[in-house]
Order: structure tokens, then C-alpha cells, then sequence
């Protein structure tokens, strides 16, 4: 880094022709996924997409009204788009990724610009090759839009513009829930308060006003959906059930809200002791944010982190596209140099690919309780639970220096 707060042209070139070869691999799979194979499902949300998008756009199903969407309102501005060009699913996809990919681009120069002002270009790294670990799945998903909202959240943070850092913050959180996690600690950390809330309420009612009439529809698509799921066979109970399952207990899979759950009697204890570990890992944010003698925004950057992996490790549902949101939070605490998170975060990068080992490669055989993916499965949400536990002794040490 050079004296005027600015990284060497050679750093900047090497980040860049990495990130450029790896979105091109990236892109080439997302395009062309039968070099996955037939049975291979990373690629088919593309077909629900296409779908709920060429209803809604011809008029003829508005949403949460006639078609039931399990995300807010947000999510359809990365939705419908491809929807308006498309002639069929090879055209909606194409849209579908060129737009994914100008959500990346900008949040890799989110995070350079963070990255200037804080002083490290370990966050836009992490970025760069922790996404590419994911494979090509955050091209076939709704998550890099949430994902760039709390990264440039944190930008306006850190140039205390808190008023439109709680905009984007609401507006993450009505694209996608998770970021809703985030801001008791958020508010808690903002200088201008009553900037911030405003800004929050804002970035949240703007994608609900053409919806203010089916309100009631939203709510029960949205929580309803989410409320009712059982316990996803990729969390950390679930591995703990295929575990079972291996060790003679007898119980089978059901395929049901768009992902495949145990069902049993042990789901509301589960979902009791997740909710638990999310909401104290809430409540402790905003404690520990006022008492911190860290700058503000740094230490926001560094707590987020911790609050959302407990959540990610422990709940009850874990998609792979989960790892993206983690990954966003993590290339922000990264930014600063002397960030307590660096170990975790890398440890998280080794999940991450994992996640693609075991999404799309293992996922059937996973479906079958072979030994191989029930094995790797385990390791992975070991590892992650490990990252949030790490990141939460860490983040609570550099806070009390």
C-alpha cells in the first residue's frame, strides 16, 4: 500500500485478472450447465425463475397475490428483469447471469473502496476467491443482490454517511431476511440514530409500497413459508440425523418447500435451541457495539460477521447460497487491517468449498445416506461452526483492546 492510501498497480492487476478468470469460469457453467452433468441441480432454480418471472411480467399472475414467492419484495428487481426479454429459458438465463455478474463487479469495487479507506485489500481478495469456491452457484441465485446491500451499507458506514447506510441495510432486509439480523447492532453503532432509523424504515417500506394492499399476502408467503420448514438436510441437525440415520435410526427425507427436510418429533426442540443461539447472538451485538472504544464502523464491520455465522451455523435451514451472505460480511471486516477475523474467515473459504463438493457433486448420493457426502457434510458444518465460535471469542477480545 502506498503512502497515499492506495494499493500498488501490480496488487491491483493481480486481484483483478483472478477475479476476471474466475467469474469467466464462473459464467461459462452458469451458461452451460450440462458440463455438470443431467442430474446435476445447481442451475434449476433458473427454471422456477423463469417461470414465476414470465407470469408476473405478461400480467397475468401479480405477485404473492397469485404466484407465492418465498422471498420480499426486493428480490424482484433481480427477478423480473431477465423476465422481460425472455422468449424461453436459454434467454432468461443469459440475462439472468449478466445481471448477476454487474452485482459482483460492484461489489468488488464496494469493497476497494472500503478497502482504500480502511487499508486492506484482503477483503476485496476474499471476495474474489471465496465467491469463486461456490462454483457457479451465486449465479444461479437471488443472493448477490442482499449480499451487495450489506457491503455497500457498510461503505456508507465507514464514510459516516449513516443515514443511507441504514437505507441499504433495510432495503438488504426487504430482498432478503437474514440482514434483518444485523441491525439491532447496526443502529446500535450509528452515530446519528435517529439517521440511521430513518433511513432503515426507508430502505424497508420503498419495496413494500407497490405491495401495501397485499401486505397480508406478503407476510404469509414470506414468514409463513419460512416458518413452516422442518429441518434442512445441509444444517448442522441435519447432519446430525444422517448421522443417526448411519448409526440404524430409521427415518426418510421429505422433499417439500423447494428443498428436501427431516421431519420428526425432534423439530421444534431444534428449532428452539437455533432460535436461542440467533437471537442471543442479536441482543449481544448492540451490548457490546456501545461499549467498544473501536471506531464505529469498524467495529460494526467486525461484529456483523460473528451474529450472522452463529445464525448461518445453527439454524435449521442451511442452503449453500447461505455461504455467499457470509462471505459479503467477511470480505467487509477484512478491509481493515488489523480485523481479528482473518483465521475464521479463511477457515470459512475452505466451507465454501465444501459447499461445492457437496452442491451439486455429492448432493444425490447425499439424498441416499452414502457414507462419502454424509462424512463431508459433517466436516463442513463442523468447520462452520467452528468460524462462528472462533469469530466470536476473536471479534469480543479486539473489542475489549
Amino acid at each position: 500500500m502506498t503512502e497515499q492510501g492506495t494499493f500498488s498497480r501490480r496488487a491491483l492487476i493481480t486481484l483483478l485478472l483472478v477475479f476476471v478468470v474466475t467469474r469467466g469460469l464462473g459464467v461459462w457453467v452458469s451458461v452451460r450447465p450440462e458440463g455438470y452433468g443431467r442430474d446435476i441441480k445447481v442451475t434449476r432454480d433458473y427454471e422456477l425463475y423463469e417461470q414465476w418471472a414470465t407470469r408476473i411480467v405478461d400480467g397475468s399472475a401479480p405477485p404473492y397475490k397469485t404466484v407465492d414467492l418465498e422471498y420480499p419484495p426486493g428480490s424482484l428487481l433481480q427477478l423480473l428483469p431477465p423476465g422481460i426479454a425472455d422468449r424461453d429459458l436459454a434467454d432468461y438465463r443469459a440475462v439472468f447471469v449478466v445481471l448477476a455478474v454487474l452485482l459482483d463487479v460492484l461489489a468488488l469495487a464496494f469493497l476497494y473502496w472500503l478497502a482504500v479507506r480502511w487499508g486492506s485489500l484482503a477483503g476485496p481478495w476474499a471476495w474474489t476467491v471465496g465467491l469463486a469456491l461456490l462454483g457457479p452457484l451465486p449465479y444461479a441465485r437471488l443472493d448477490l443482490l442482499p449480499a451487495l446491500a450489506t457491503i455497500v451499507a457498510a461503505e456508507r458506514a465507514a464514510v459516516g454517511s449513516w443515514g443511507f447506510s441504514g437505507g441499504w441495510l433495510g432495503f438488504a432486509a426487504a430482498t432478503k431476511l437474514y440482514p434483518a439480523l444485523l441491525m439491532p447492532g447496526a443502529a446500535a453503532a450509528s452515530r446519528d440514530q435517529t439517521k440511521w432509523l430513518t433511513g432503515a424504515a426507508a430502505g424497508i417500506a420503498l419495496p413494500l409500497l407497490p405491495f401495501v394492499l397485499m401486505l397480508p399476502d406478503v407476510l404469509s408467503d414470506v414468514f409463513g413459508y419460512h416458518g413452516e420448514r422442518g429441518i434442512q438436510i445441509e444444517s448442522l441437525w441435519g447432519s446430525g440425523l444422517f448421522v443417526a440415520i448411519r448409526n440404524g435410526y430409521n427415518l426418510e427425507i421429505d422433499a417439500d418447500f423447494g428443498a428436501y427436510h427431516f421431519n420428526t418429533a425432534l423439530v421444534p426442540l431444534m428449532k428452539l435451541a437455533a432460535s436461542a443461539i440467533t437471537v442471543g447472538a442479536v441482543l449481544a451485538a448492540p451490548l457490546v457495539l456501545r461499549r467498544t472504544k473501536q471506531p464505529q464502523a469498524i467495529a460494526l464491520s467486525q461484529v456483523a460477521f460473528p451474529v450472522l455465522a452463529l445464525a448461518v451455523a445453527f439454524g435449521t435451514v442451511l442452503s449453500p447460497q447461505y455461504l455467499i451472505w457470509l462471505l459479503a460480511l467477511g470480505a467487509v471486516a477484512l478491509c481493515t487491517p488489523d480485523s481479528p477475523l482473518r483465521p475464521p474467515i479463511y477457515l470459512m473459504c475452505a466451507a465454501a468449498f465444501l459447499t461445492h463438493l457437496l452442491f451439486p457433486f455429492f448432493y444425490n448420493r447425499l439424498q441416499a445416506f452414502e457414507a462419502v457426502p454424509v462424512f463431508l457434510l459433517v466436516v463442513r458444518n463442523l468447520l462452520l461452526v467452528l468460524v462462528a465460535l472462533w469469530a466470536t471469542v476473536a471479534t469480543r477480545r479486539w473489542l475489549r483492546a
